[in-house]
């Protein structure tokens, strides 16, 4: 089987072609411009599919695979757009321009794809198996890999709080909780029912996602069920301080003096 492979980053994205059967013993051609890729050139032989793909990626490296300033910035022209006007359409949907600015965020979303995904799809992925809405769950589990990434990935969290508008000094993934809450949507996973006795293996079937391969901080599985545990209950201070008449809107958040003490930050559970 003549495969092209200088794009894939894992080998289980093999599978995904239909073409390479691991248990017959196939084998593919590695064709590509790159020499010199491990001891010994070369550049075009033949090996099995793990020992091809696991050469392309730890030869090339995987800040070179998942560099893409193309997809970068579109997906932060999809980031600015929707920070600006998914509200505007959640509250009211028949404001066609906003309408309209969301469809466009929404085809950037897809046009970058290719560039990475990261740790919330990870964990995504195996919460999805439950039958649950995909996303739905990026919304409940974003801020907690945002606030895990902290400090692994500062251009782009500059970047990102830029094309947010995020005010300074407020963190990213406080900013995101704020932004789910905001438009409605729910903000911890036992709002949907999850099993916790579930989490477990659901951590390890996302730090085996090939997804969790280009999160800015490599996870593990206890990574994972530790943001997992954390977004099973983790809001109840935003709820505590929504019932309160002098809370003002998330974008204008509380002062932690005025929040109710028997309520506890998320962020005080790492």
């Amino acid at each position: 089987v003549l495969l092209v492979l200088d794009d894939c980053w894992d080998a289980k994205h093999a599978e995904l072609l239909n073409c390479v059967d691991a248990d017959a013993g196939s084998a593919c051609v590695i064709t590509t411009r790159i020499r010199n890729l491990a001891k010994g050139e070369i550049s075009c032989g033949l090996q099995s599919m793990e020992e091809s793909l696991s050469l392309l990626l730890t030869s090339a490296g995987l800040d070179h695979l998942i560099d893409n300033p193309p997809a970068a910035a579109i997906g932060l022209d999809a980031v600015r757009r929707a920070a600006k006007w998914l509200p505007r359409a959640v509250d009211n949907g028949a404001d066609r321009t906003a309408r309209w600015e969301m469809m466009m965020a929404s085809l950037m979303g897809g046009m970058c794809l290719q560039k990475a995904l990261g740790g919330a799809h990870a964990m995504a992925t195996p919460l999805g198996e439950l039958h649950l809405h995909h996303g739905t769950l990026i919304g409940i589990l974003l801020p907690h890999i945002l606030r895990f990434n902290e400090g692994h990935a500062k251009a782009a969290y500059a970047d990102l709080a830029d094309a947010m508008g995020v005010a300074d000094g407020i963190a990213l993934h406080d900013w995101m909780t704020d932004f789910v809450a905001d438009i409605g949507l729910p903000t911890k996973l036992s709002a949907l029912d999850v099993d916790a006795a579930l989490l477990p293996q659901i951590a390890e079937k996302a730090a085996a996602d090939h997804l969790s391969a280009t999160n800015p901080r490599p996870a593990g599985a206890a990574d994972y069920l530790h943001l997992l545990r954390a977004a099973m209950e983790a809001y109840e201070a935003y709820e505590a301080c929504q019932r309160m008449t002098a809370c003002s809107k998330l974008r204008s958040p509380m002062p932690s003096s005025k929040m109710p003490r028997s309520s506890i930050h998320w962020r005080d559970l790492s």
